[in-house]
């Protein structure tokens, strides 16, 4: 809901927001609960008032989700890679799991037990984003060049393009189907769509491993769902307007 560019939200407006989801007040204020405890969102009163916003971490994150919505400039690859190397002792799989679970969001392939990979764009910022795993002394983030180059076929089977380019088709589908009934829609049927459909869009385009062209297949689909992602995004908005404008501007 942040998206609508209000700087923040009373609770009364998130109630609003969310009640085409069919979100009870309980589950509501659960969740706000939720992501003020895992500092995503911060709460402030004025008054006797509650208003909610995203915190630091909450903007962060989001930020990160909108990467998956940037094409990444290959032109000038010079062959470089990432190698991220961890070894964590058996006892501590938590700490295992969180390493695992931030190399994969930075969209590195497993090439070996304990050794990860991705093509070196100095654009993703990778070495920032990894430091604070590197400061835990359990990781390195290292760069290198294959001495054999990778072949095309080899990093399909890395990466999945095969399984992620299907599921990137299917959503294409599903989101091209809405597009063709949207002016149906009622006002608080397009807000609905906007995030969940948007939701499916983005947990697509989260799997794309932006990947140097070379190494896709011809017919790969992250480009048209990100272009499709735009129009479709523009589209519920527009439809959505009067719900969100009918609240804000009684106000």
């Amino acid at each position: 809901m942040s998206s609508f560019g209000y700087s923040q939200y009373s609770f009364d407006d998130l109630k609003y927001l969310t009640s085409p989801f069919e979100v009870t007040e309980t589950s509501l204020r659960t969740s706000l609960s939720r992501m003020i405890r895992e500092s995503i969102v911060q709460s402030m009163k004025e008054g006797k008032t509650a208003f909610y916003c995203l915190s630091q971490k909450g903007k962060t994150i989001s930020s990160n989700v909108s990467l998956s919505f940037k094409e990444l400039d290959w032109d000038q690859w010079d062959r470089e890679w990432w190698g991220f190397l961890f070894s964590v002792p058996d006892l501590q799989n938590q700490h295992r799991h969180k390493i695992r679970k931030k190399i994969v969001a930075y969209r590195f392939a497993n090439y070996y037990p304990g050794f990860w990979i991705r093509p070196l764009n100095s654009d993703e910022k990778i070495g920032e984003h990894l430091q604070p795993l590197i400061n835990t002394g359990n990781c390195a983030l290292i760069k290198f060049r294959f001495e054999k180059e990778i072949t095309k076929e080899e990093v399909a089977k890395l990466w999945k393009l095969n399984n992620i380019n299907e599921a990137l088709g299917t959503t294409i589908r599903d989101v091209e189907e809405h597009l063709s009934v949207a002016e149906k829609y009622k006002p608080e049927q397009g807000l609905l769509y906007k995030f969940l459909v948007g939701n499916d869009i983005v947990n697509a385009l989260f799997n794309d491993p932006l990947l140097p062209d070379e190494f896709l297949p011809d017919n790969w689909k992250g480009k048209q769902l990100r272009r499709l992602f735009i129009t479709f995004d523009k589209t519920m908005t527009r439809i959505a307007k009067p719900y969100i404008d009918k609240h804000f501007q009684n106000e």
